[in-house]
Parts: C-alpha cells; sequence; structure tokens
C-alpha cells in the first residue's frame, strides 16, 4: 500500500473529526465543576432566592374558579334551561313586529370648486366647477348634476343648486 498526501490528508481529517465528535459526546456529570467566568461577577454569599413569585403561582393553582354564567363555546347549543328558552320566545312573539324602513340613499355630496367667466356676445357667462361625489362637472344655469340635481344660478360668488327633491343648497366660494 503506497502513502500518498492524499491518503494522510483523509486520515488526518478523519482522527479530527473522530476526535471533535468523541470530546462533544461527554456529558458532564455536575456543570458546577466548571471554573467561574471572569467576566461574570460572583454571586453574593447572602443573597438567598425569593420563592414567593413560585408561592403566588401555586396558590393561583390551588384556587378553585366558579364558571360564569353564560354561554359555553365547548357545547353545541344555549346553556339556558328549557322553560328559559321559552320566556325568551313568548316575550319575542309578544313584541309587535317593526316594519324595516328602507334606507335612504346618502345625500349627494356637492362642492363649489371655483367659477369661471367668459364673455359671448358682450354679456358675462358664469360656469360652476362643482364636484359631486368625486366627479368634476362643469356646468352653466339649467344644466343638470350626475346625481339629478340641477344648477338654477350661478353668479361671482355662488352657485345655487337644486337637488331631485326640489331642495335648494347655496354653495359659496371660500
Amino acid at each position: 500500500m503506497e502513502i500518498t498526501p492524499g491518503s494522510i490528508g483523509r486520515f488526518v481529517a478523519t482522527a479530527a473529526a473522530t476526535g471533535w465528535l468523541v470530546i462533544g459526546s461527554t456529558i458532564r456529570d455536575n456543570p458546577d465543576d466548571r471554573p467561574p467566568r471572569a467576566d461574570t461577577p460572583a454571586p453574593a454569599a447572602a443573597a438567598q432566592p425569593s420563592f414567593t413569585y413560585s408561592n403566588e403561582l401555586r396558590e393561583r393553582l390551588n384556587r378553585r374558579v366558579a364558571p360564569e354564567p353564560g354561554r359555553n363555546p365547548f357545547q353545541y347549543g344555549s346553556r339556558r334551561s328549557p322553560a328559559a328558552a321559552l320566556e325568551l320566545r313568548r316575550e319575542a312573539a309578544a313584541e309587535p313586529a317593526v316594519a324595516a324602513m328602507p334606507a335612504e340613499p346618502p345625500a349627494p355630496h356637492v362642492k363649489l370648486s371655483g367659477i369661471a367667466m367668459s364673455e359671448q356676445d358682450g354679456a358675462k357667462v358664469y360656469t360652476a366647477i362643482v364636484i359631486e361625489n368625486g366627479v368634476m362637472v362643469l356646468g352653466k344655469a339649467g344644466d343638470k348634476l350626475p346625481s339629478g340635481g340641477v344648477i338654477v344660478r350661478v353668479d361671482e360668488m355662488s352657485v345655487i343648486v337644486a337637488d331631485v327633491a326640489g331642495i335648494t343648497q347655496t354653495l359659496r366660494l371660500p
């Protein structure tokens, strides 16, 4: 058998790995046999551990807690007795049923952003720049808004808008 540099390297690597595994797998019987590290302070001789926290925990474990009345999330159905359930049904039947009112659609949110002026045939014509529910509308008196309302009048500083019900609202520039 020839000894080559590769076989010597494999032998040394195997020996090192075996030594590392043997040393790392040994267990010390008492971890306190280790010498104290220089960077940690030595424990005070007079200080004794306080066991109050463990005593409090032990007392909490021994204390009986009464269950709160109500629904049990781990039991199907209710915890009410059949008599109590029957009473609830009677109370519900005795109350008159109230018809649900249909919810009214929200009123359109109209905001005056600006007023533009132009001249046509020597007369001033005002155009309102209105934002209604996030939609910008350029309109003159008599123009309809997307919600169905109408621009009634536009002047230099304000706009009068009427909704579908005929209720007017005056919008002014800040």
